[in-house]
């Protein structure tokens, strides 16, 4: 209990990622371990919300008996110092009631859609993300940021998704619709079934006309996993998972580039009915709003072969044939700064007090991408290695990997070609996200 507030907490030591991706490639990469004091706090005043508060530390050296390690022993390597101030702050948790019968009106300024939302989920984000890891194709994405947490969307109990006409929605694979006529969508289930390992049940499905002439497709249906169990010398034998319920909506969006959009849920019958006042709710207080592309800017670089585009609250303060830079003028975290600089060469450095240099260039023998870092510890630099993507973004929209350089609080290399650079570095507050941000909209012209 932290407070008379219910928690659990669990000590954990384990390899670094950036150590198991350095030795796939490298066997003789220095070992780097992470420890970590992780607490899951249950909201009395939510029901089904856990706050995840984590505390961490990196070494490169383990006991003997590392196999043996217990939650005593792991808290006992710890920096004593640093760590009880993550106790202090645990110290500080408190439970704060939540009004969830307050709603509160979002709009989508790029989809022209207006809904209401519980309060407490806080202010409609919109942002657009690859399909997936390997994909150039993009989605636009609608979640929420609340200041009760500092995750986005964490406090949703729906999904706000925007179609597009090529992969199926939802987990599982349920509706594809990306702007079509919802006239005959439950006649002939154009949108709503996919073939796969989910055996997909629809068995409600009206297209509805709210007060306002707004159209929506409302569906509602469950599902079962097929899973195998056995292996060569013995039967296979099919078992299926208990259902779960999920309800969805389809509709028309404002927007040309994003015409379809979805909402939609899942649960089991113990969570279900709640969860479904809340999303009929959402659903009939859909309206259209004005749409506006004002919110953001596109920047085209004719001798770079590139355009970016920027949100409304960030001002180019320069814009050179080398060099192009912003600065945030609105919002949290204002007087933040983003430059992008153009660079020709064999290969590109950047480098950084704390964190040394690393450099990147193009090997014509392994027709591969190549790094050169520098030891934090020993400052000697290091043996060529293949360079690794960023692993949040690992390429643009078009292709173009994405490499991470040393500079705070946030330096990307983007390859053009063999010998053309783009450099984007953010600094300011330690914010990172709009830099990641704009990497998204970097596009081939």
């Amino acid at each position: 209990m932290i407070n008379g507030i219910e928690a659990v907490r669990y000590y954990v030591a384990g390899f670094t990622d950036s150590y198991v991706n350095k030795y796939a490639i490298n066997k003789a990469t220095p070992l780097e371990y992470i420890l970590e004091d992780r607490v899951y706090i249950k909201d009395p005043n939510l029901n089904g919300r856990i706050i995840y508060i984590t505390y961490e530390e990196k070494t490169n050296k383990l006991p003997s008996d590392a196999k043996l390690l217990s939650g005593v022993i792991i808290k006992g390597l710890f920096n004593s110092e640093k760590h009880q101030k993550f106790e202090n702050i645990l110290t500080t948790v408190r439970s704060l009631p939540i009004n969830t019968d307050q709603f509160a009106s979002q709009s989508s300024k790029q989809l022209g859609v207006s809904f209401e939302v519980p309060k407490y989920w806080g202010n409609i984000v919109e942002s657009i993300v690859p399909v997936d890891l390997n994909s150039t194709k993009e989605r636009f994405w609608l979640s929420f940021k609340s200041p009760l947490v500092s995750v986005v969307g964490a406090l949703s109990q729906i999904e706000f998704q925007v179609g597009v006409n090529y992969p199926y929605e939802g987990i599982p694979a349920i509706y594809q619709y990306s702007g079509q006529s919802l006239e005959n969508a439950c006649q002939n289930k154009a949108y709503l079934v996919s073939s796969g390992a989910h055996d997909i049940t629809v068995f409600e499905c009206n297209l509805r006309i709210l007060p306002n002439g707004f159209k929506v497709v409302v569906f509602k249906g469950n599902y079962t996993i097929t899973r195998e169990y056995g292996n060569e010398e013995t039967i296979s034998v099919e078992r299926r998972s208990q259902p779960t319920f999920f309800k969805g909506a389809i509709f028309r969006t404002r927007s040309t580039k994003w015409p379809g959009m979805s909402i939609h849920f899942e649960g089991t019958n113990v969570n279900f009915t709640n969860t479904e006042k809340l999303f009929d709710k959402v659903i009939n207080s859909l309206s259209y709003s004005p749409i506006s592309d004002s919110d953001v800017n596109t920047i085209i670089k004719n001798n770079w072969g590139v355009s970016f585009t920027k949100s409304s609250d960030w001002n180019v303060t320069s814009n050179t044939s080398e060099q192009l830079n912003l600065e945030q003028v609105s919002g949290e975290w204002t007087g933040d700064k983003i430059d992008i600089s153009y660079i020709s060469g064999t290969n590109i450095t950047t480098t950084d007090a704390k964190f040394g240099s690393v450099t990147y260039y193009y090997d014509e023998n392994s027709q591969r991408w190549m790094k050169i870092g520098q030891s934090e510890k020993t400052g000697d630099t290091q043996s060529p290695v293949p360079a690794i993507a960023y692993n949040e973004y690992p390429q643009t929209v078009d292709g173009l990997p994405v490499f991470v350089g040393t500079n705070r609080w946030l330096t990307l290399i983007v390859p053009l070609s063999h010998k053309t650079f783009l450099k984007l570095h953010i600094t300011g507050s330690g914010q990172t996200q709009p830099l990641k941000d704009l990497l998204r909209t970097i596009k081939k012209i």
